[in-house]
C-alpha cells in the first residue's frame, strides 16, 4: 500500500467508532524555525504549520498535519489509538511523512508507542515502510528499518508557565549502500506559557550531536493556538 493512502485507511478506522460522534480540533503554530528531532527543518528559517484532528470517544483518532520546509511542504498523516490503563496512558499508531514538492521520493511511514505516567513519558517509532531511494554512500536515513527512542517529561508550574524537556536517539538502518550504522542523540528543553485565549508562547533550545549533520545548538520561539 502507497504510503499516500494511509489517510484514508486512517479515517476508515475512526469510521469503526462512529466517526459521526468523533470530536475535532485543530492547531496553528508560527515558529522561528521548525525542529524536527533536534534538526532543523527550514534550514534555521521560520514556519506556519497546521493541524486538524478526529478523535473518537473510544480514542480511536485520525489527522493530518502540515508545515512548509527548507524546500517545499512537509504533510503527516497519522491514526491511532489513546486510552488510559489506570494511572499510565498509552498512543499507538502510524504516521506518514508526505513530502509533495522533493525532487525524488522522500515518503516514509512510522509505527509509533508511547506510554506516559503522570509528567513523565517514553516511547519509540519504527519505519516499517519507505519509498526513499538511498543510493549515497554514508546517507542512510529514513528507510525501512529505522529506529527512534525517546524520553520526556512535562512538569507544570505556577501561574500557568511549564518546563518540558526530551532526550531522544535516532538509530538509522545498514541498507547495504556504505555498510555501517548511522546515529545520533539529540536533547530540548523547552519553557512556556499559556495566555488564556491568545494560545500558548514556547522558548525552545535544542541540541544534536555532531553524527545529525546538524550539531549547533538550536534555539527557537513558537506561538500556538490550539481550537
Amino acid at each position: 500500500m502507497a504510503i499516500k493512502n494511509l489517510f484514508a485507511v486512517s479515517l476508515a478506522a475512526l469510521g469503526l467508532s462512529a466517526i459521526s460522534h468523533a470530536d475535532v480540533g485543530g492547531s496553528l503554530t508560527i515558529t522561528s524555525d521548525y525542529l524536527s528531532r533536534g534538526v532543523t527543518q527550514t534550514n534555521n528559517q521560520p514556519a506556519v504549520q497546521g493541524s486538524i484532528d478526529l478523535v473518537g470517544h473510544d480514542g480511536l483518532y485520525a489527522g493530518a498535519w502540515i508545515s512548509n520546509i527548507d524546500k517545499g511542504s512537509e504533510i503527516d498523516l497519522y491514526a491511532g489509538l489513546i486510552g488510559m490503563l489506570d494511572q499510565v496512558s498509552y498512543d499507538v499508531g502510524a504516521i506518514g511523512y508526505i513530502y509533495p514538492n522533493a525532487d525524488e521520493n522522500q515518503n516514509y511511514a512510522e509505527l509509533s508507542a508511547t506510554l506516559g505516567f503522570h509528567a513523565f513519558s517514553a516511547g519509540v517509532k519504527y519505519t516499517v515502510a519507505s519509498e526513499v531511494n538511498d543510493t549515497n554512500q554514508g546517507n542512510e536515513k529514513f528507510i525501512e528499518g529505522d529506529w527512534y527512542y525517546f524520553v520526556s517529561a512535562d512538569l507544570p508550574l505556577h501561574d500557568d508557565w511549564g518546563i518540558a524537556g526530551t532526550l531522544g536517539y535516532y538509530n538509522f538502518a545498514d541498507d547495504g549502500v556504505a555498510n555501517v550504522d548511522t546515529t545520533y542523540k539529540h536533547m530540548e528543553v523547552s519553557l512556556s506559557k499559556a495566555m488564556e485565549d491568545l494560545g500558548i508562547l514556547t522558548l525552545a533550545i535544542s541540541k544534536a550531536s555532531k553524527e545529525s549533520g546538524n550539531n549547533n545548538a538550536q534555539l527557537s520561539v513558537a506561538w500556538s493556538q490550539f481550537f
